[in-house]
């Protein structure tokens, strides 16, 4: 019974009704739908009865609508998730097929039977794979560095530390003892009306001298000058030296003055200088020639100097 059209349904009403039978549904645009089965019984309910006989004029009753019958579902697509691409969207299902037309009434032809409904969409396409990633852009130029902000206030100074415990004493080595001499020597003293005599100690510690006078030294003046001779070379300057301040001098007969010395390089002299204040106005003047040439002069107990040798 293939490709057998609907007006031949009639044919099919004294089957038993199980056989299944072969049909085409046409669209009503005349595009052939998917082939199906349909039983016997189920295409006989289509068929129209005999024609009756030809009524007085006017339009005969509208012949049953033909049943509609749906195309089967198509088959699932196959389970899985392809790689996420592009939208693709996939083609549309054909239309379902359409229900026959039912036949021709004994009157006038009847309307033509409902269209069927369409059968369900086939499943999507697959995507298509993921393109490439684009390339990385350049990296941007940096930025120009701001200007230094100014400096902040000063901080509070902090509180004073505990004092760090005492470190351990270390005592230095003992340095060299220096050279050191001693002796006495007879000094005669000059500007006198005669040459007295007498014994001064001396002590050369390193380039230091010191002379002292342990008793008084010293006679009747006559001139006004003042000093002595006989001093040793090991207590004799390398140049010209002057000892600015000694005191316990005695001029015409006045103990306790003050005066200085002068020693000079490569001789035993020492000259006596008496210190005055009518040389210089106002001023104190250590004078050589200052002395009186009368009266008592010398150097006293605890007359004393000191001087480098350099």
């Amino acid at each position: 019974m293939a490709n057998t059209t609907i007006p031949l349904l009639g044919r099919i009403a004294g089957l038993a009704g199980t056989e299944l039978i072969e049909i085409v549904p046409i669209g009503p645009t005349g595009v052939a739908g998917p082939s199906m089965s349909a039983t016997t019984a189920l295409l006989a309910q289509l068929t129209g009865g005999p024609t009756g006989p030809t009524g007085p004029g006017g339009t005969g009753p509208t012949g049953p609508s033909g049943a509609s019958i749906s195309g089967p579902t198509g088959p699932t697509g196959p389970s899985g998730t392809g790689p996420t691409g592009p939208s693709v969207t996939g083609p549309t299902g054909a239309g379902g097929a359409s229900g026959p037309t039912g036949p021709t009434g004994g009157g006038p032809t009847g309307p033509t039977g409902a269209v069927g409904a369409f059968g369900p969409t086939g499943p999507t396409g697959s995507g298509g794979p993921t393109g490439p990633n684009g390339n990385t852009g350049p990296t941007g130029v940096a930025g120009i560095q701001g200007p230094t902000g100014p400096t902040g206030p000063t901080g509070p100074t902090g509180p004073t530390g505990p004092t760090g415990a005492t470190g351990p004493g270390v005592t230095g080595p003992t340095g060299p003892t220096g050279s050191q001499s001693n002796g006495t020597f007879t000094a005669t003293m000059t500007g006198c009306t005669t040459s007295p005599t007498g014994t001064i100690y001396y002590v050369i510690a390193g380039n230091i001298c010191t002379l002292t006078a342990t008793t008084t030294i010293g006679g009747t003046s006559n001139a006004v000058t003042f000093g002595f001779t006989g001093l040793p070379s090991a207590c004799q300057p390398l140049i010209n030296n002057s000892v600015p301040a000694c005191m316990q001098l005695e001029d015409n007969g006045n103990g306790g003055l003050a005066g200085s010395a002068s020693i000079a390089s490569g001789s035993g002299t020492v000259g006596l200088n008496i210190n005055d204040t009518t040389t210089v106005t106002n001023r104190v003047h250590a004078s050589s020639i200052g002395w009186t040439s009368s009266g008592s002069k010398a150097i006293q107990t605890g007359w004393t100097i000191t001087y480098s040798l350099i």
